[in-house]
């Protein structure tokens, strides 16, 4: 293929690898767009951001291009258009986090920027996907609509935990319908701070997107790519362990509760 100016690559490094992973990935993100697991599905996001990244950055070719190509139409024909738009997401998060590490920002701003790209990318697509379906495109209708999801969460929660409920109420030495009116209360709760809850998923998976880079630049043995020292230690491993289980907590109850 043709030469690539962006290459550091001192040393011929196989992107298969990359391509590989990006595909099933993208695989991944459109199974679980079908399936409605839409929150398991952005983990591939993260990982064809990641692995787009560093295929840019050390292909001596432009062969990532027919990658991202046939990602997308992996994408549309196993998960629709939603998952397909994700994937576009992807492709152009993984562009800015090239040009990011090209330009040799540290591993917190990356993760910041992959933030704010994540939550503008992702809402843009909603609401799209949202108006497309012929919903009133308002803020009070949007809200509305995920005031109504928490609602049927809550219904299917009472439903189903109806006999651990009245023990507890039993224990707690409250009515059944007391116990209710306070899971209603934490429900409530929960509807105000969704917004709160959607931008701690994306400050997680921005921070998990520099982690799959950094592994892989590993793997591939090019950690010359990495912008400097401070990649290796900001943030701590102990925020990393945060990060992820609070992130494996939120996919394990939003399954159970499905």
């Amino acid at each position: 293929g043709s030469m690539n100016s962006n290459t550091i690559n001192p040393r011929k490094i196989s992107t298969l690898p990359l391509a590989i992973t990006q595909v099933l990935a993208a695989l991944i993100l459109a199974i679980s767009a079908r399936f409605g697991f839409l929150h398991i599905g952005v983990l591939g996001v993260a990982v064809i951001t990641a692995v787009l990244a560093l295929q840019i950055r050390i292909s001596r070719s432009y062969w990532y291009i027919f990658v991202c190509a046939l990602c997308l139409c992996v994408c549309f024909m196993v998960g629709g258009v939603y998952s397909m738009a994700l994937c576009l997401c992807a492709i152009i998060t993984g562009i800015v986090f090239f040009v990011m590490i090209k330009k040799k920002q540290t591993k917190i701003s990356v993760s910041l920027a992959m933030l704010v790209l994540y939550t503008a990318l992702f809402v843009g697509v909603f609401v799209i996907i949202y108006a497309l379906a012929g919903f009133e495109l308002s803020v009070s209708a949007i809200t509305q609509y995920f005031s109504d999801i928490v609602d049927s969460v809550y219904e299917i929660a009472v439903e189903n935990l109806e006999p651990v409920i009245e023990q507890v109420a039993k224990s707690e030495g409250v009515t059944v319908e007391e116990y209710k009116q306070l899971i209603a209360a934490a429900f409530d709760y929960l509807k105000v701070m969704l917004p709160a809850y959607f931008v701690a998923v994306m400050a997680v998976l921005g921070y998990i997107t520099a982690c799959i880079f950094k592994f892989f630049t590993r793997i591939l043995e090019c950690e010359i790519v990495l912008p400097d020292p401070r990649w290796e230690t900001l943030p701590t491993s102990v925020c990393a362990w945060v990060y992820i289980v609070s992130y494996t907590i939120y996919i394990f109850t939003s399954v159970s509760l499905k």
